[in-house]
């Protein structure tokens, strides 16, 4: 079958269906290591959203539960905001600072 195809009279080239499998082994190999390195940086991208998206949902958590305590008991202000500071930072930090390597 030919890969020529008529169009407006004239008949012009059609590229394959499939250019992968038109590439010599050494090309192939290439191209899937740069596609399974595409596919692990989205991976990491994706993984790295999640946590963050976990650390702010955390964090409001946090910030509603200490709002819930300082109405029983405000002069607990001096002792919440440090430690939902420090859970932020660190929760910012551990997501930042994630390598999956």
């Amino acid at each position: 079958m030919s890969n020529l195809m008529p169009f407006g009279g004239n008949r012009r080239q059609v590229a394959r269906a499939d250019e992968f499998d038109a590439l010599d082994r050494h090309t192939r190999f290439e191209a899937a290591q740069i596609k399974a390195d595409a596919d692990l940086q989205h991976f990491r991208d994706l993984t790295e959203a999640r946590l963050a998206d976990q650390a702010m949902e955390h964090t409001t958590a946090l910030v509603n539960r200490a709002k819930q305590h300082l109405q029983d008991c405000p002069e607990a202000a001096s002792y919440l905001e440090p430690i939902i500071r420090n859970y932020a930072a660190n929760a910012a930090n551990r997501v930042a600072g994630r390598r999956f390597q």
